[in-house]
């Protein structure tokens, strides 16, 4: 199929935005209010379950696609454990980045990279080589001036959960060899709607650290958060624990050295404030004895009194006496609520209707434990609207003029451009009780604007972008919809760390979101299902599929899928047979190759 090229350059592209005519999709709390009588544990619309439709790359959802771009990722989480190491081993579109992490010098020089070929991943001799790389990482770190790593955090990609790799073999391996303490923290994207996704998998690996110790009576872990506690929130969760006699609270990021961190086993229970959390706290009560309770971050004044009260309770203490009654008043004040913050959006949302304020919308990844909210919700504002930030439409979102607050990350970069309060509200320390709606209420009571902080943009060496970032530039100001063939974590680290005019710039870029099965099953036509969607949604003038490393490992059938598309759309396809292994130039040559065949 060949196309006027004339159509590749138009009007939106040239004067450097881009304009479309597509509604972003939402639900009232009404409308989802009346899903959820009528069917309780259907009520979420399939349109907004993730993995229905293509993945919508925006600002909004950097945190969702990369495993490594911002915050806490798999990447930076591993490093969590004080004097510890980390070896990537992975092809280069998922490795090369991993110096520009936040966390600064000394999380970054803690962590090292085997890059994978493709000769690698066919023969599988790279196996044998990662016992001799994690000695070189140990060598290279004691060289530098620093005592010798206690443990090694081992971080395997999509491929190796493709290729079945046995990743408790490879680390007991490395241990062997170095006589290090040595365990593998998958970063598999492909399995993020599954029983153990990555952010799961990595707080297990951490806490599988711990060796069994006396018990402690008077000490306690909070787990949930790598950043840990805000000063207030701890002296908060201090004087509540004094009541029950416990005087000593543990979190991962409190400890400064590998035996503070052991000390984390003589805890008399854990409390979990994040449910991703929960796997790990299984583990350490089954192999530890250390029970757990799980609390949840709350901005309704009586819903953490409530909890509060019902906590001292369950460990014995029946009024403890030294509760806050925080209040204050947003009549007036309009919220727009993002999910990239440090909060249920759903429950704040609710609490700030409770304040007085009017909510216009919700950003959020609706799930079952948000139903008994939205019900509330519906009662008190109805028209409240709610959007899924992952949802191809969401190119299109316009802002309410009648928004004075965006709290949440994502909500702030919808808002970037307005003359709005823009709070993010996800620090690594993370606000809880009492002390997170004291903490929220003088940030919404500052009268001032502010602007969206963007993170710092790390300069590059070309010679290590790769090639799928390559191909990405080719096409990014032209009018494509330009579908990443990943499971997500390839998609954030090109926006996030490789394409700096994605920040500034809508581009229709979208991540596949593949999962193991789609991969395992070579499930093409549900792929086209959801680029046909897209496209009918969106109207580009041809559609640029890009390659990464899963589908090269699956040998997925290019061509085969260009001609399905093009017949299902009857739109022109390029397709780019890039694998993430190869440089930046060789992507660049091979998007040029595929345009020129139909254009």
């Amino acid at each position: 199929m060949v196309y006027d090229w004339k159509n590749l350059f138009n009007e939106k592209n040239r004067k450097g935005f881009f304009v479309t005519d597509v509604e972003a999709k939402y639900y009232t709390a009404e409308q989802l209010a009346g899903r959820i009588v009528d069917n309780s544990s259907g009520w979420i619309p399939e349109d907004f379950r993730s993995g229905h439709s293509l993945v919508y790359s925006s600002p909004a959802t950097l945190a969702f696609n990369s495993p490594g771009a911002e915050g806490f990722g798999v990447k930076r989480a591993a490093l969590s454990v004080p004097e510890s190491i980390e070896l990537i081993v992975s092809p280069r579109c998922c490795g090369h980045m991993s110096t520009d992490l936040p966390g600064g010098r000394d999380v970054n020089e803690r962590l090292f990279f085997m890059e994978l070929s493709e000769i690698d991943l066919v023969t599988g001799r790279y196996l044998k080589k990662i016992p001799a790389e994690v000695e070189k990482a140990i060598l290279a770190r004691i060289d530098a001036g620093f005592t010798k790593p206690k443990a090694v955090l081992l971080v395997f990609t999509c491929v190796d959960a493709l290729l079945g790799t046995d990743m408790d073999v490879m680390a007991s391996a490395c241990e062997k060899k170095t006589g290090v303490r040595v365990v593998s923290a998958p970063m598999f994207a492909l399995t993020r709607e599954g029983m153990n996704p990555p952010m799961v998998q990595v707080r297990r690996s951490i806490f599988s650290l711990l060796e069994k110790r006396k018990r402690n009576p008077h000490a306690v872990n909070v787990l949930g958060s790598f950043g840990g506690f805000d000063s207030e929130s701890m002296a908060e969760l201090h004087k509540i624990l004094a009541t029950a006699g416990i005087t000593t609270i543990r979190t991962v990021a409190d400890c400064s050295s590998y035996e503070e961190f052991q000390k984390m086993a003589e805890a008399n229970f854990n409390i979990v404030i994040d449910q991703e959390a929960r796997a790990a706290a299984d583990d350490m009560e089954k192999r530890l004895g250390i029970g757990y309770i799980e609390l949840q971050r709350f901005y309704g004044k009586d819903r953490i009194t409530s909890q509060y009260k019902a906590f001292l309770k369950a460990i014995g203490v029946e009024d403890a006496g030294v509760f806050s009654n925080p209040s204050n008043d947003f009549s007036g004040k309009t919220f727009a609520i993002g999910e990239c913050a440090n909060a249920m959006p759903v429950e704040l949302a609710l609490a700030l209707l409770e304040y007085g304020g009017k909510v216009s919308e919700v950003f959020c990844t609706l799930s079952q434990r948000d139903a008994w909210y939205i019900l509330q919700i519906s009662q008190r504002s109805p028209k409240t609207r709610f959007y899924f930030n992952q949802h191809p439409s969401m190119i299109g979102f316009k802002t309410d003029s009648d928004v004075d607050i965006c709290i949440g990350r994502d909500a702030c970069w919808y808002y970037k451009d307005e003359p709005v309060r823009k709070i993010t509200a996800n620090r690594d320390r993370q606000p809880f009780g009492f002390a997170a709606v004291g903490e929220l209420f003088k940030e919404i009571s500052d009268g001032n604007l502010s602007h969206l902080e963007t993170t710092p943009w790390s300069e590059h060496q070309l010679e290590n972008i790769s090639d799928q970032s390559g191909a990405v530039s080719v096409v990014f100001p032209l009018d494509s919809l330009t579908v990443i063939i990943d499971a997500g974590g390839c998609t954030g680290n090109i926006c996030g760390f490789d394409e700096p005019r994605w920040f500034s710039q809508k581009a229709m870029i979208f991540s596949a979101g593949l999962r193991d099965m789609d991969a395992i099953m070579g499930r093409d036509r549900e792929l086209v299902r959801k680029i046909k969607e897209a496209a009918e949604l969106l109207h580009p003038s041809f559609i640029t599929l890009i390659g990464t490393p899963v589908p090269s490992v699956i040998g997925t059938d290019y061509a085969g899928l260009k001609h399905e598309i093009e017949k299902q759309t009857g739109i022109p396809v390029a397709a780019v047979n890039t694998n993430g292994m190869d440089g930046r130039e060789k992507g660049i040559e091979k998007a040029k190759e595929a345009l020129k065949e139909i254009f």
